[in-house]
């Protein structure tokens, strides 16, 4: 089932899914498609919380279409499937229990999105399979909106991005805006083998005038500080907070 997949890439997933249902708390159809990808994934079933009825599915809801795909696929010896359909099926669950699921579950956290919106476009041009990949790329690069100049700051909130990387997004908010991206990157703008940094520039500064009155005089109390002393800065603790 995982020919051509890395195996540190499902060790990875499988690891994700039991913190994601034990310490995070989904409910309802979010735990339901967790639990579906960690058990597709090789993870161990719990009897006790068993399988779920089929419930309403609209073109609308991704998520349902995920659930359906996962569930058919573990109970496939129930059902007449053809080859072809048989793979199609394992390639679409390949994506939602590998790449997508992860990235949906996280979306709600704002400080984390530049760096799993990255994360997420450099993985997919790394996806292995041929067809899934050219369309999720071609996808998600008409949404590179979401990847701004006036966004990316927000991971020097992400506890996760190495402090010599917010450095260096600290460095480039004095670069000039770039004028090809002012009002979104397009797929040859964006660089996946970039770095984070490389899409700060000074148009970035806006967003901390978001998170405070005077936010851009503001944000200076702790972008002249180094990053590892962040966290106990009253100012930076005040707009984390917003964020």
């Amino acid at each position: 089932m995982f020919i051509g997949m890395p195996d540190s890439l499902r060790q990875e997933m499988l690891s994700f899914y039991e913190d994601a249902m034990t310490t995070k708390a989904p409910r309802e159809d979010h735990l339901e498609l967790l639990r579906l990808c960690y058990v597709f994934l090789g993870g161990s079933f719990d009897r006790t919380a068993g399988f779920r009825a089929p419930g309403a599915i609209h073109n609308a809801r991704w998520m349902a279409k995920a659930i359906y795909s996962l569930k058919i696929f573990l109970f496939q010896g129930q059902f007449k499937l053809t080859v072809r359909e048989a793979g199609r099926l394992t390639s679409i669950c390949l994506f939602v229990s590998l790449v997508y699921a992860r990235y949906w579950h996280e979306a709600p956290i704002a400080e984390w999105a530049p760096f799993n919106d990255f994360k997420l476009l450099a993985l997919l041009h790394q996806y292995q399979m041929h067809d899934i990949r050219e369309a999720a790329v071609a996808a998600f690069s008409r949404h590179l909106w979401y990847f701004s100049e006036h966004l990316v700051p927000l991971a020097l909130f992400d506890e996760r991005v190495r402090e010599e990387t917010k450095a260096a997004m600290v460095e480039n908010l004095s670069h000039p805006p770039n004028r090809l991206a002012f009002k979104r990157l397009d797929k040859k703008s964006f660089d996946h083998k970039a770095t984070l940094e490389t899409y700060v520039t000074s148009r970035s500064l806006k967003l901390f005038d978001l998170l405070a009155i005077h936010g851009q005089e503001e944000a200076k109390a702790f972008l002249s500080k180094p990053p590892a002393v962040w966290p106990s800065d009253p100012t930076f603790q005040s707009m984390k907070a917003n964020v």
